[in-house]
């Protein structure tokens, strides 16, 4: 047998990890410009409720002292719309004419005023007016037609004269003071008699909007830069020792040549030691090999410590951020973020962490097992549990390179499938690796009829679990299936293959207490069957 020993690429991890980080820093910039806007729009909110609530008092003040007596003038003439009111216009002792301010009256005049001296509007009115310029535009229509329903506050943001606006309008409620000048038209007191929009300009609010956006853009493209350096030099880093081991594995390759031709020198002096030499080489190339796997695994461990560490931290950041986003979201329904409904995307976006962690978790698990390949056969560890699960997580985790290699891909086990005495980190990495064996046994992933199926089923009579991974890919000779189980072996080109899968399977599955059946013919396809006994007493 001819063995190869592979060189370990990193790129993909690193580059899998800065989009990873990118996305990261994306979802906060995004999240945090939405804050900012809604935290800005709340301010100009609470400005223009400050505003109605100063109207309100004086109106009130006004009201409470039955109008108020000023000097009569052009711009201030007697009020005609309280011609029934006993006193309107009154003389002092000195000749000076005076004529009563109704509350309403005196507003506009403020509001006029104040106008001209802060910018901001103010307009009092109701469906039952008796002045032009008291008339509701639509938007102020519609609000008053809510607070008779039960509103409290319409707002909007509009342009005015050019510039844009907020705009808010709450209700004015019917007093006892009211009464004395809208008694006649029949409304009660607690009645809603109208309204009073406040409209404050929105440009200081907007101009601090996109200089807060601009400082948080900022720091989180500084803090992007800061990471994305920190995964550059680990990369280096990590280069650089698998170079070094890279070099180890091109001695033990050269080692392994030497002891094969040392192999094939002592089979053709006697035969029948081929079996002792065998197993010699074997034990030999087990032994360099726990070497080189020992140093590999500690170098891709770093990394995934890294990873490791940061998901908590990443889940906390976002479990932090999101109810404000929530919060926005409730008030914008038709929210969307990358083509997405919101709710769709929240969801996305932690499914997304738990496939990075589980991946993350799965890279352990794997060279954990690595580590121990070449030693002596495992302790049993098993534990009851639902298989169904894990087949799910195999499925996950494959599904989209099976969708981009096979036309056809069918799951079928049994819904009464009962809990079973298994060890479910081994029996996932049994089915991740014939999974990916399966779709890689297609020529081209465009084959109209290209198919896979994973089939579960119990033999009850002989309490056996069986699981089968059946595709029509291009099959096995008998040559290569002598060997399809020995490690290192592929028929693969050196950068998408080790050799190694379907030898671990191998060894999961007989530590297990189980066995691996393969059927395969060229061009017809190939049949893998798990097989382990005695799964539902352990």
């Amino acid at each position: 047998m001819k063995a190869r020993f592979k060189k370990i690429k990193i790129r993909p991890y690193f580059t899998a990890l800065t989009l990873a980080w990118s996305l990261v820093v994306i979802v906060l910039i995004i999240i945090g410009h939405f804050y900012i806007k809604e935290e800005n729009m709340e301010r100009a909110r609470d400005e223009a409720r400050s505003n109605f609530k100063k109207d309100q008092a004086l109106r009130l003040w006004i009201a409470s002292h039955g109008g108020i007596y000023v000097p009569r003038t052009q711009k201030t003439p007697g009020n005609k719309y309280l011609s029934n009111v006993s006193e309107r216009d009154i003389s002092t002792s000195s000749g000076r004419q005076l004529t009563l301010m109704n509350p309403a009256y005196a507003m506009r005049q403020i509001a006029d005023m104040y106008y001209e001296k802060a910018g901001v509007k103010a307009h009092i009115t109701g469906l039952k007016y008796f002045r032009p310029e008291t008339a509701p535009d639509g938007w102020e229509k519609a609000a008053l037609h809510s607070f008779d329903k039960g509103a409290d506050e319409a707002c909007e943001i509009t342009d005015i004269d050019g510039k844009p606006f907020m705009r808010l309008m709450r209700p004015m409620f019917t007093e006892e003071n009211c009464l004395k000048c809208h008694g006649h038209q029949g409304y009660k007191i607690g009645d809603v008699r109208g309204g009073v929009s406040v409209s404050i300009s929105m440009q200081p609010y907007l101009d601090n909007t996109r200089e807060d956006q601009f400082l948080l853009l900022s720091f989180l493209l500084i803090l992007w830069g800061i990471g994305l350096s920190s995964i550059y030099f680990v990369s280096k880093k990590m280069k650089l020792n698998i170079r070094e081991q890279n070099q180890l594995a091109e001695k033990l390759q050269n080692t392994h040549k030497k002891l094969e031709l040392t192999n094939e020198i002592l089979i053709e002096k006697n035969k029948d030691l081929i079996r002792k030499e065998k197993q010699l080489i074997q034990s030999e190339k087990l032994a360099s090999i726990g070497v080189l796997v020992s140093g590999i695994a500690h170098e891709i461990n770093n990394p995934n410590n890294f990873v490791t560490f940061n998901i908590p931290i990443l889940r906390d950041y976002l479990n932090a951020v999101m109810p404000v986003v929530d919060e926005y979201a409730k008030k914008h329904p038709d929210l969307e973020m990358f083509y997405m409904p919101y709710k769709e995307f929240r969801e996305d976006v932690f499914k997304l962490l738990d496939n990075v962690e589980h991946g993350s978790n799965r890279i352990k698990t794997i060279v954990d097992d690595l580590k121990e390949f070449s030693r002596a056969k495992h302790e049993k560890k098993t534990e009851k549990v639902s298989l169904k699960p894990v087949i799910e997580k195999v499925v996950s985790f494959t599904r989209s390179r099976l969708k981009r290699s096979v036309k056809n891909f069918e799951v079928n086990v049994p819904e009464d499938l009962p809990k079973l005495f298994i060890d479910p980190q081994h029996m996932e990495q049994v089915l991740v690796n014939l999974l990916i064996n399966a779709y890689q046994a297609f020529d081209s992933p465009d084959e109209v009829n290209s198919r896979i199926d994973l089939n579960v089923s119990m033999n009850d009579s002989q309490d056996t679990l069986i699981v089968e991974v059946k595709d029509n890919g291009i099959g096995m000779d008998e040559q290569t299936l002598s060997k399809i189980f020995d490690p290192f072996f592929t028929t693969k080109p050196s950068d998408e293959g080790t050799g190694l899968g379907l030898y671990i399977c191998h060894t999961l599955v007989e530590n297990m207490g189980g066995r691996i059946e393969i059927e395969s013919k060229p061009g017809k396809g190939s049949r893998f069957t798990v097989i382990l006994g005695n799964v539902r007493e352990g």
